[in-house]
């Protein structure tokens, strides 16, 4: 199953905005641009009951690629805004009831209300109406679009798009929210509409809303949601976190040690100056493109004491494991606690079908620990890695989603 983590996230979104109460029915699809094209809810099929395996790959141009299930009917109308706007990684399209009514009145949502402006002008337009499912209904959502990242679809629905998963479902939650109160507006009476002068205005405050333009570091969720959206998991004793940049010097320490580099298959020794650091900040594109995901192991009192992680094999929904922990602080019971965290992630969030692990046999300490969190052993492969100009023997270890896993309270 290729790009597992794109396809939970979108399972995410998409339970999300059924028990919102936004996708009535069968209504409504949502998409995700992935590397080569992107990933698209199927026809018919209720968010409440869907599985990341059902969800639709499709190529740059909407076309199929294999997948068991026929596409949304809107195909088109996500691949014409993927091809459109480069600022768009997900499109919600949306039967909403608030935007839907005000969409059959054919009439825009004007600036009655500063929040508009989350469309990115001073009104939500609305397009002139075409026959869902046609290239004619994507070019009249390009119309409405442009210059804003939401509109309505005349006797229809409507469109959000983000950057991200969550910022669509959220921009798509706003203008369903703005169509209820303008609805609510139009009955009591007129409603005085805003200049387009106090809407720029607004618009330069929103650019600096918020934790990240504070410069804070947003809280991380403790699973993807979208595509940049790195995770936290959170054990008895440990927090596991994405790297920070600040890190690099607790790595360099730590990983530095020879010990460890002679324990892990990629690790050097001695540890070249600007390793980490690069290390560090090519971990957020490869989760982006579905590559890997890695976590700083910490404690509260001790910080950085080590590192787990999956690579990951989008087209068949493997991972492979791999951890390290710092000489001091070795003989605690780390290792074991976030591997274990790490794997119930795999299965419980990524939706993995199998993990697997290497050790090498002349370190036996981490053979217990991949026994420790359930996996099972495999084999012995004789001088099958390369490690400091020497062919090593390894041992093979694997556990699969329906294997049963150690307790554990990994949140």
């Amino acid at each position: 199953m290729k790009h597992p983590i794109h396809r939970r996230a979108l399972v995410e979104a998409a339970i999300e905005v059924h028990d919102c109460g936004l996708s009535p029915g069968t209504s409504g699809n949502l998409s995700l641009r992935v590397p080569g094209g992107f990933l698209i809810t199927p026809t018919g099929v209720p968010f409440d009951t869907l599985d990341a395996a059902e969800l639709v790959l499709l190529d740059a141009r909407g076309e199929a690629t294999g997948d068991r299930l026929r596409p949304s009917s809107e195909t088109p109308l996500h691949a014409a805004i993927y091809a459109d706007r480069s600022d768009a990684d997900a499109v919600v399209h949306l039967h909403s009831p608030h935007a839907t009514a005000i969409a059959c009145l054919r009439m825009d949502i004007p600036a009655f209300h500063y929040m508009v402006a989350v469309a990115g002008g001073d009104s939500i337009r609305c397009s002139r109406y075409e026959t869902y499912g046609t290239d004619e209904l994507a070019l009249a959502a390009l119309e409405a679009l442009e210059d804003r990242t939401a509109c309505l679809l005349a006797n229809h629905g409507q469109v959000a798009i983000g950057s991200s998963l969550d910022e669509a479902v959220r921009r798509a939650r706003d203008v369903e929210d703005l169509a209820h109160t303008f609805s609510v507006a139009l009955e009591a009476g007129d409603p005085v509409i805003l200049t387009s002068d106090e809407i720029g205005r607004v618009k330069e405050r929103f650019a600096s809303y918020g934790q990240a333009a504070a410069g804070a570091t947003p809280r991380a969720p403790h699973s993807p949601r979208g595509s940049d959206e790195r995770p936290t998991l959170r054990t008895d004793r440990l927090v596991l976190r994405p790297f920070e940049p600040s890190d690099a010097p607790a790595v360099r320490r730590l990983a530095g040690a020879r010990e460890v580099a002679d324990n892990t298959l990629t690790i050097p020794h001695p540890y070249p100056e600007g390793e980490a650091e690069a290390w560090i900040a090519g971990h957020p594109d490869a989760f982006r493109n579905g590559d890997l995901v890695i976590f700083a192991i910490t404690t509260p009192g001790e910080g950085l004491v080590g590192a787990v992680g999956l690579m990951l094999e989008r087209e068949t929904g493997i991972g492979e494991l791999g951890y390290w922990i710092g000489v001091p602080y070795w003989g605690r019971g780390y290792a074991t606690e976030a591997a274990g965290a790490v794997v119930r992630y795999g299965f419980d969030t990524l939706a993995l079908t199998r993990i697997a692990a290497r050790a090498f046999c002349r370190n036996p300490a981490s053979s217990r620990v991949l026994r420790k969190i359930g996996m099972s052993h495999e084999g012995t492969q004789r001088k099958a890695l390369p490690k400091s100009g020497e062919l090593l023997d390894t041992e093979l270890y694997a556990i699969l989603r329906d294997d049963p896993l150690p307790n554990g309270d990994a949140t």
